[in-house]
């Protein structure tokens, strides 16, 4: 299947999911000397072609597609034009060496004059910072700029013993149920909202057998390997995926759905004949 094909569907496998990141190709521009903004026309058709180049599975109203692409828009802008990603590529960094059960440190300037910690450090090249970036074991690692610390990761970066479901053998219990059930062994696990994949890379090195969904909204230059990822909103997710999940499982996400009743939609629509969805919505009070 072509490339515009696997695109056309919404489900893109980890074999080809790397080279069509439209995330590296924005870092890679910047660290080539790019200075200018990002334009909304730019991240606008990155949108459009990522998160609405597919059929869904449910029908959104024009005003509830509107707001969603707005505010993902809004959200690229913000990072890639003035926030810490784009601060990060731009500064001039300095990296201290992890000591033994520390997290990673990356600073500017100003903010390693401020710190107290007299750990050796060396200024990164373009060349590491892409290097940093690509090992998704550093998206736990701080940056620090002036009083200010965050993880490079923005969303999603939970072991899956995080996960209720994992507690107490639940989760191997409810896969032998699964299977006697649909007669299959390999199921199909899809976690909602999953981030940088941290929690089904645990999961897939337990049951490799399992074959592994990442349904995430925001994507990360770094990743752990999953064998299918889904780049959208929780809210319209592909077509491609009716009756194909055998589990949907989330954590902590459900607090940045926009629309909880399409995502719940969503996921019935996505279960295999005999599927779970164990996700806990949380929702806003009016």
């Amino acid at each position: 299947m072509r490339m515009s094909q696997l695109l056309a569907t919404g489900v893109i496998p980890e074999t080809v999911y790397p080279k069509n990141n439209p995330i590296r190709k924005i870092v890679k521009e910047i660290l080539s000397g790019r200075t200018d903004s990002y334009t909304f026309e730019e991240m606008e058709h990155i949108v459009n072609r990522r998160y609405f180049g597919f059929d869904s599975l449910v029908s959104l109203t024009e005003q509830e597609e509107s707001f969603l692409r707005s505010n993902m828009v809004d959200s690229m802008l913000h990072r890639f034009n003035k926030g810490d990603t784009r601060k990060f590529l731009e500064s001039v960094c300095y990296r201290k060496y992890q000591k033994k059960g520390w997290v990673s440190n990356v600073y500017t300037k100003e903010a390693l004059e401020r710190d107290r910690d007299s750990s050796e450090s060396h200024i990164m090249t373009n060349e590491e910072k892409l290097l940093f970036l690509e090992d998704p074991q550093n998206l736990e690692s701080r940056w620090h700029e002036l009083n200010l610390d965050t993880p490079f990761a923005s969303m999603g970066y939970r072991n899956f013993d995080e996960y209720p479901i994992s507690r107490d053998k639940n989760f191997a219990t409810m896969l032998q149920r699964l299977r006697a059930v649909g007669g299959k062994r390999k199921l199909c696990v899809l976690d909602l909202g999953g981030g940088v994949g941290l929690a089904l890379w645990d999961i897939k090195q337990m049951y490799p057998e399992l074959i592994t969904y990442n349904a995430t909204r925001d994507e990360e230059f770094s990743h752990y390997p999953t064998d299918f990822h889904v780049v959208g909103f929780m809210e319209r997710m592909p077509l491609a995926l009716q009756g194909k999940i055998d589990f949907i499982f989330s954590n902590m996400a459900t607090r940045y759905f926009a629309y909880s009743d399409l995502v719940i939609q969503c996921c019935v629509l996505m279960l295999a004949k005999g599927g779970i969805m164990d996700v806990f919505f949380f929702i806003r009070a009016v």
